[in-house]
This record gives C-alpha cells, sequence and structure tokens, in this order.
C-alpha cells in the first residue's frame, strides 16, 4: 500500500497541474471558483466562457482526506450534480493521471473545450 501524499506533495501536484494546463491552454482558467450560487462548493478550476470545470481528485492513497469519507463523498457528487444542472461541463483527474501523462490530460481539455 503506498504511504499518504504529504500536503507538500498535494500542493505541488495542484500547482504542477496549473502550470500544465495554462500552458497548454489557451483560454483563462479561475482557480478555486466558486461556479454554484448560494453554495460553498469550489471547483479548482473554471473557465466561465467554456463553462467548463476540472477537478483534481484529492485523494489520499492509503490514508483518510475529508474527500473519502461517506459524507465527503455525498458532497462531491451533490458539487457535480449541481455543475450538470447549470450545463457546466467537469473533467476530472487523479494526481496521477496529470503526472503520468500531461499531453493525454491537455489534449482531452483541449478537445472539450472545442465542442
Amino acid at each position: 500500500m503506498s504511504k499518504p501524499l504529504s500536503t507538500k506533495d498535494k500542493k505541488d501536484t495542484l500547482r504542477t497541474a496549473w502550470n500544465i494546463i495554462t500552458s497548454g491552454a489557451e483560454w483563462p482558467f479561475l482557480p478555486e471558483v466558486a461556479v454554484i450560487p448560494g453554495r460553498r462548493f469550489r471547483v479548482d478550476w473554471y473557465s466561465e466562457t467554456l463553462k467548463l470545470a476540472i477537478e483534481v481528485e484529492g485523494m489520499v492513497y492509503g490514508g483518510r482526506g475529508g474527500h473519502q469519507t461517506v459524507s465527503g463523498y455525498e458532497s462531491n457528487c451533490e458539487k457535480y450534480n449541481l455543475l450538470t444542472c447549470l450545463s457546466v461541463r467537469l473533467l476530472r483527474y487523479t494526481p496521477k493521471q496529470i503526472q503520468s501523462d500531461p499531453h493525454a490530460v491537455i489534449s482531452q481539455i483541449l478537445e472539450v473545450a472545442s465542442q
């Protein structure tokens, strides 16, 4: 079993994701945006022009993070469903996907953005 990601590891993963996404895209993604009116839910990155949200799932392998609890999982499901109700498209990635194949991540984001 892998050891849990430290807070520094998670921040580095998010920073890496931000650099990958912004260098491969020609539109502005804003970080930590509250997209859903009247709710405290935030998405990791959001482009209002494209109505496209990107989430990097914060799973802590081998440990217990807030989003790994039943209530955390249910909260994420509620957020994702509310985004769908607002016609916001959502792409979800793990830190491992971003680190191991950033080109595939960028290609997929660009493909969805062009639709």
